[in-house]
């Protein structure tokens, strides 16, 4: 005998959120989970959010299935038609791809883009997934621990909490390019590492636990400009709920060559931390300086 599974999903990003002002008005429908929705952007208006279309950008929410006859009340609430408009759209979650309703902003905004969930908590868990030189563990500790790295000659700052949330960290490949550009002072002026997403390739990445207020600190450091790291990008959501970021800039650098002792330290990283042999990560890096 066929189930039939009763209700929609919703992906809510605002107000709608646990904790959130209307909190209550999903008080009978199921959480699912994190989920993340691409190519829109939230943005800052005031009292509440609102997302519309932009390439590249994000939004970190949450996903509800919900009764069909709560519909009427909800759209009701975002004024739908006036203000936002119900759509249906495709959501990362942690089960895969799941096509959910959500309510789109009509008019053009007027706030600030936001780049961080509308109701978050600092102590929050997040995986950062680092691709260049923090693919050496010991590296990036330096930006956990604030201590010395050996390879630039430079103690950095660290984190107000300065251990990480979980000691195992896991690998995956990630559709988009790494590349190198722009010019470290921390790397004799060479090229480091920056991610691509919009070209194709696939980028081998490790992935550690830090809280939200971590993730911060670590840009901070890593350096917070449009033309350093700038752009917090979103991955996806890992099988265990909890989104998967990194970082880049905000537009794609030309191409400079890194520093010898850069990228002796990712190929280390690769052979040594990565289970990549020799020749595997000899030809992951030609491909990266190929661009």
């Amino acid at each position: 005998m066929k189930t039939t599974v009763q209700g929609q999903m919703l992906f809510v990003y605002g107000t709608l959120m646990r904790n959130g002002s209307a909190e209550d008005m999903l008080a009978g429908a199921s959480f699912l989970g994190k989920a993340i929705l691409k190519d829109y952007a939230m943005y800052d208006l005031g009292r509440y959010p609102g997302i519309i279309a932009k390439s590249g950008e994000w939004v970190e929410g949450e996903l509800y299935r919900i009764h069909d006859d709560d519909f009427a009340s909800l759209d009701r609430y975002e004024g739908e038609g006036d203000l936002y408009r119900r759509k249906l759209v495709m959501v990362d979650s942690s089960t895969g791809p799941q096509q959910a309703w959500t309510y789109i902003y009509l008019h053009e905004p007027a706030g600030k883009m936001m780049r961080e969930p509308w109701i978050k908590d600092d102590e929050d868990i997040v995986w950062y997934a680092g691709y260049g030189s923090n693919l050496s563990k010991e590296r990036f500790l330096h930006y956990i621990e604030g201590t010395y790295c050996k390879e630039n000659g430079r103690k950095e700052d660290g984190c107000k909490n300065n251990r990480l949330i979980s000691e195992n960290d896991e690998r995956a490949w990630f559709p988009g390019q790494m590349y190198f550009g722009n010019n470290s002072s921390r790397w004799n002026r060479k090229g480091v590492a920056f991610y691509d997403p919009n070209t194709l390739g696939r980028t081998f990445m490790r992935m550690y636990k830090v809280t939200r207020q971590q993730l911060m600190e670590i840009q901070d450091q890593e350096g917070p400009s449009s033309k350093w790291y700038g752009r917090i990008y979103a991955l996806g959501i890992h099988t265990d709920g909890t989104p998967i970021y990194t970082m880049t800039s905000e537009t794609r650098h030309p191409f400079n060559a890194p520093d010898d002792a850069y990228i002796t330290l990712i190929s280390k990283a690769l052979t040594e931390e990565n289970g990549f042999t020799e020749a595997e990560a000899n030809l992951y890096l030609t491909m990266c300086l190929h661009n």
